[in-house]
């Protein structure tokens, strides 16, 4: 498997193998799209793409074509929501929950837009991406 996914040592695919080495909720979506090269179309019944790409968190593999970003890591969505919060406490501002959630949804596809122009160099890049005029745009928007 890892030769044909392309790793240079089977210790690099162990890792995936091991849950007390991959700790993380989905696969990055490139390590999903090389499993899914290998996988597809084995076993019985036979394996289909969007199996595996459902190991990244997306269901339909024509979405994951389309997808900018790798999927939202869950120390990103936490600095999200700080940002979002400190923003309306330090303006005494409240907004309803459904009006937070959509929010919070269009902050993460600007969030995940600008990261994937700027390339995937991890979630200290996506945390220096949240900016507050996105913010004050979105809740203006909102409201």
């Amino acid at each position: 498997m890892a030769k044909e996914a392309g790793f240079r040592q089977g210790s690099s695919y162990q890792h995936y193998e091991d849950p007390k080495l991959f700790r993380r909720p989905y696969l990055r979506l490139e390590i999903a799209e090389r499993f899914a090269d290998v996988l597809e179309g084995r076993g019985e019944p036979p394996i289909t793409r969007a199996e595996v790409y459902a190991l990244a968190g997306v269901g339909d593999p024509t979405v994951a074509a389309r997808a900018h970003a790798a999927p939202l890591e869950e120390v990103v969505l936490e600095r999200m929501i700080v940002a979002i919060e400190a923003y309306l406490q330090d303006r005494n501002r409240t907004i309803e929950p459904e009006k937070k959630a959509k929010l919070l949804l269009h902050l993460y596809r600007v969030v995940r837009d600008r990261h994937a122009e700027r390339g995937r160099s991890g979630v200290r890049s996506l945390d220096s991406l949240i900016k507050v005029k996105d913010i004050k745009s979105l809740v203006d928007l909102i409201e």
